[in-house]
């Protein structure tokens, strides 16, 4: 089997993800951040919403999760990637999850350009306040 890729026998829902994150020690108002790779958690039953209502349920109302919003640019766009870049509407490359997870309503996505947050609850305004706010940090070698 390709470890990339779940075992499509398993069934998993949100209930599942939010009691794996309680195992591994997430609480009720925790911050917690992750990556993700829905293909590789087995049939995830509601898919990538599922994922994130597990997320929530685990750190409740007064916690909050956030996941990486990364865009992608072509070399020749970089000059513009400031300007172009809507956090409301330009998608992240990064994966069904996250990509489903900065859609949602109460989601707020901060305002770099290329490697942006978005979070959900208390304490999503306050982790993506200013991140990006001193403009583009563009890597020399890429």
């Amino acid at each position: 089997m390709d470890p990339e890729r779940g075992d499509g026998r398993v069934r998993v829902t949100s209930s599942d993800v939010a009691a794996a994150l309680r195992t591994v020690g997430v609480a009720p108002g925790d911050t917690a951040m992750f990556h993700s790779s829905l293909s590789s958690m087995g049939h995830v039953i509601g898919g990538a919403d599922a994922v994130i209502d597990g997320f929530l349920e685990a750190v409740g109302p007064e916690g909050t999760v956030a996941a990486p919003a990364l865009c992608r640019y072509e070399p020749e766009e970089r000059p513009t990637a400031f300007q172009n870049f809507d956090p409301a509407t330009t998608p992240c490359y990064v994966g069904k999850i996250p990509e489903t997870f900065r859609r949602r309503p109460d989601a707020v996505r901060s305002r770099h350009a290329t490697h942006s947050v978005a979070a959900i609850g208390a304490r999503a305004a306050e982790l993506t306040a200013n991140h990006g706010a001193w403009g583009l940090r563009f890597c020399p070698w890429g």
